[in-house]
């Protein structure tokens, strides 16, 4: 048992994944997904959010399919994926690569535990590959929703959204889960490198994040731990990149 997960915690269990709670967690929050995808958009954003609010975590995600890991920090081992929160918004984050095999049954549990929580909305952080990236100062960031009534907001806060296209993974099919439970979500996907880490596009999709639900955020140490990031980092985003073709093979040492 990791140092995360006391027992008698409370466990929810939907197919083969279990979210154990850590703490209560108040109706009406904003959740914000950062699970590993291109640049590790999401990743880096939700880690950033992490420490500016030094939030807590409040609630751990295993299944029996993830691969065999566990993070260790300052000596002690934790649960790779975690949900972090305070009395304003919830944060998923994972510190490894989610499985193919996973993704469709991990985002119906995350869709069913967060309409359990009665989460006001759903926002996805994520990465497109981009030729056009290594030109940008600063990363174009385009809105998807998950239905009609958002996209008037979502263009009054002055982000574009994509008129047409398709989107792929975890977040694409938590998105549809949550439009058939009724819960708004939006995603919002930044222009990024696609083989390595991209603290840049993160900034990016954090700057729309701020603008869209009036989080004040200070982007600028973020930007200045870019090169740090990118070498802590570079392990996970070879890993993601191969599990996303489907690719299986053992999991390196990684460092926060």
């Amino acid at each position: 048992m990791s140092s995360d997960v006391k027992p008698n915690m409370p466990e929810k269990k939907y197919g083969n994944i279990t979210v154990t709670e850590l703490e209560p967690i108040p109706k009406g929050l904003i959740a914000i997904e950062g699970l590993p995808d291109i640049g590790l958009v999401g990743v880096i954003a939700s880690s950033f959010l992490i420490d500016t609010f030094n939030l807590k975590p409040v609630a751990v995600i295993k299944s029996p399919l993830m691969p065999p890991v566990q993070v260790v920090h300052m000596g002690v081992i934790v649960e790779p994926i975690k949900v972090f929160g305070n009395d304003s918004i919830l944060v998923i984050s994972s510190e490894v690569p989610i499985p193919a095999t996973l993704i469709t049954s991990l985002a119906t549990a995350i869709a069913e535990w967060l309409t359990e929580k009665r989460i006001s909305m759903l926002i996805s952080l994520n990465g497109y590959p981009s030729q056009k990236r290594i030109d940008q100062i600063e990363p174009h960031v385009v809105a998807v929703a998950n239905n009609l009534s958002l996209i008037e907001m979502i263009k009054q806060k002055n982000i574009e959204v994509l008129d047409d296209g398709f989107i792929s993974g975890v977040f694409a099919l938590l998105m549809s889960e949550l439009a058939a439970k009724g819960t708004n979500a939006i995603a919002l996907i930044a222009q990024a490198f696609e083989n390595y880490p991209d603290p840049g596009a993160a900034a990016a999709s954090l700057k729309a994040v701020s603008g869209l639900i009036n989080l004040k955020l200070d982007l600028k140490p973020l930007l200045d731990k870019a090169d740090e990031m990118r070498l802590n980092m570079s392990n996970l985003v070879q890993q993601t990149a191969a599990q996303k073709q489907g690719i299986e093979g053992p999991l390196t040492t990684m460092y926060r």
